[in-house]
């Protein structure tokens, strides 16, 4: 059914039992057909039984993000999503409790006071998760920043390595994939990583002055020197995972390591534990 017919249904349904003299019950999951509701209706949110809430504008808010039923609402930091939502359908669970919402990149993400504001205009109802890529920040930035929106029923999320695709980038996941040995998966991450120096290098800098804006307006940054040092523990030793991603496409061939075969892929090993315990920790 159309949209907008929908929207009309209760309205006619209404005239109906006025004219009729009965009275009609309709259950839905459509925010279409709450939106419709005359203003004399009783919008109730059942869930097992029992009331959740009257209010109408919440019921159609809930529904219209996805997020009847749920729990937790996952505010993702870009539109596309879906290597987010993979990670999150690796626990059935706490899957079944979650609602993904796109975003629009890291600088419009809600800060921790608009994260509160948004879980009180759903009635207390639902946790909030913001997600961010992890990019380029240090360790101590990382910790700063969850800190920071440290509140009852909020939290914030970073990515272990630099961002979502960088955790089907490890050789554990490709091996999965591809049914070669986890010693041939690494040497094709390992050449990514040489031959790719410069381009990861200039991208590496490049997160380093959008951060060094975001943290330290008044200075006091670390060198990107420094930074880098550091991040050479790091698995992807400071490469962008969207860009390793990528070339691990040309590498591997697109048959066999590509957005479909990815998402696609059951059966792996799991990937950013550090997401599961950000998501029991709300649920709990």
């Amino acid at each position: 059914m159309h949209p907008s017919v929908q929207e009309a249904l209760p309205s006619v349904l209404s005239g109906i039992a006025e004219s009729q003299n009965l009275k009609i019950v309709l259950s839905t999951h459509s925010p279409f057909i709450v939106r419709g509701a005359p203003v004399a209706s009783n919008v109730v949110w059942l869930d097992n039984g029992d009331i959740v809430s009257s209010d109408k504008s919440l019921v159609e808010m809930a529904l219209g993000w996805g997020a009847f039923g749920k729990k937790i609402i996952v505010i993702a930091e870009d539109v596309k999503n879906d290597f987010l939502k993979k990670l999150i359908k690796q626990l059935p669970e706490i899957d079944r409790a979650v609602s993904v919402l796109p975003g629009r990149g890291y600088k419009h993400l809600p800060k921790k006071e608009e994260a509160e504001e948004l879980r009180q205009a759903l009635g207390g109802q639902f946790k909030i998760l913001v997600h961010r890529d992890r990019d380029s920040l240090t360790d101590g930035e990382v910790a700063d920043l969850i800190a920071s929106y440290a509140s009852e029923g909020v939290g914030l999320w970073l990515t272990e390595q630099s961002d979502l695709e960088a955790d089907f980038c490890s050789p554990a996941f490709i091996s999965s994939l591809t049914g070669e040995s986890v010693e041939q998966c690494q040497q094709w991450l390992s050449e990514v990583l040489s031959s790719k120096a410069t381009p990861i290098s200039d991208k590496f800098a490049s997160q380093r002055k959008s951060h060094n804006q975001e943290i330290y307006s008044e200075g006091g940054s670390p060198t990107n020197d420094q930074v880098w040092e550091m991040l050479q523990t790091k698995p992807f030793k400071g490469a962008n995972g969207k860009y390793v991603y990528n070339q691990l496409k040309n590498k591997i061939g697109q048959n066999r390591f590509s957005d479909q075969t990815v998402l696609s892929l059951e059966g792996h090993n799991e990937l950013a534990p550090s997401l599961k315990t950000a998501l029991e920790a709300l649920l709990n």
